[in-house]
């Protein structure tokens, strides 16, 4: 009789092990599908936007590429004539300038008082 009751016993102590890993399974699962549940449903709404949004953005990065492709050209091409204005040779200026407009009206105009 103690023998059969150790058997019952023990059968069902590995019944409960048994249903406790079985339940670990089910009941995680579970708890991450609520919770992926609950991260799709917050998060429908911007999803839903975004999906609106989408065409403007890929326009936007279009254009955005487009205008990286021009400076980067146009930073090439400034460089490029940059360095060539820099080979050139500068000829000297033989004149020292001429003064011309009001500033050499205004002196030609004292002179003449002074003088007469």
């Amino acid at each position: 009789m103690a023998e059969r009751h150790f058997y019952a016993a023990s059968m069902d102590y590995v019944y409960l092990i048994q249903e406790v890993h079985e339940r670990k399974k089910f009941e995680f699962v579970e708890t991450l599908l609520t919770f992926v549940y609950a991260y799709f449903t917050f998060y429908h709404q911007g999803h839903e936007i975004k999906k609106d949004f989408d065409p403007f953005m890929k326009d936007l990065q279009s254009k955005i590429q487009k205008t990286r492709t021009n400076f980067d050209d146009f930073s090439e091409k400034l460089k490029k004539r940059m360095s060539e204005v820099q080979k050139q040779e500068v000829p000297p200026s033989i004149s020292k300038g001429c003064k011309e407009g009001y500033l050499f009206l205004l002196e030609k105009s004292k002179c003449q008082q002074a003088i007469c």
